[in-house]
C-alpha cells in the first residue's frame, strides 16, 4: 500500500527526543508488521514535507541527524515536487475552499494542502499524520496509531 507522510510523522520517527517519537515509531512498526507497508519505498512524500521535516529534525537533533533524514528520505521515498501550478490548486482548491465559517481559516496549512492535492491526483487517500486538521477533508484518511490502522484496514475488507 502506498501512502503519504506528513511532516509530524516523519520528525517524530527521526527524532528520539520529539514528543511523538514513541507514537510514530509504534504506527510506524505497526503498519509493517501488518504487512500493509514493507518501509519507505511504500511512503510518498512532498518536496515540502522534506524541507520543513529536514528544519524541524535539525532544530531538535542536529544537522547531521537532519541530513541522514534527508538522505534516506530522498533515495527510498517518492518525493513529489509541487510546482507554481500545484501551489495555486493547493491554495484555491484546498484552503480558500475549505475555510471555517466561524474563524474564515482554512484547518490545515499550505504544506498540508500540497499534500492533499498530491493525494488527490494520484487516487491515494491515506495519510500517516499526526494533524488532526486531514480529518476535515472528505476521501482523506489519517492514520496515527493502531486503532487507525485497524479502523482503516477493516473498511478495506468491507468491500
Amino acid at each position: 500500500m502506498k501512502i503519504f507522510a506528513d511532516t509530524g510523522f516523519l520528525v517524530g520517527l527521526w527524532c528520539r527526543r520529539d514528543g511523538l517519537h514513541n507514537a510514530a515509531t509504534d504506527v510506524w512498526q505497526y503498519l509493517r508488521d501488518q504487512r500493509l507497508i514493507s518501509g519507505l519505498s511504500d511512503v510518498i512524500v512532498t518536496n515540502y514535507v522534506v524541507v520543513e521535516a529536514f528544519k524541524l529534525i535539525q532544530s531538535v537533533s542536529g544537522c547531521d541527524k537532519a541530513t541522514g533524514f534527508w538522505e534516506q528520505v530522498t533515495s527510498e521515498c517518492d518525493i513529489k515536487w509541487a510546482t507554481k501550478e500545484t501551489v495555486r490548486k493547493a491554495i484555491v482548491d484546498k484552503l480558500a475552499f475549505h475555510r471555517n465559517s466561524r474563524t474564515g481559516e482554512p484547518p490545515i496549512g499550505l504544506v498540508d494542502a500540497i499534500s492533499i492535492v498530491f493525494m488527490d491526483s494520484a487516487h491515494i487517500r491515506v495519510i500517516i499524520s499526526y494533524d488532526e486538521g486531514y480529518d476535515s477533508f472528505p476521501f482523506v484518511n489519517r492514520i496515527h496509531d493502531r486503532d487507525s490502522v485497524d479502523r482503516l484496514a477493516q473498511s478495506w475488507y468491507r468491500f
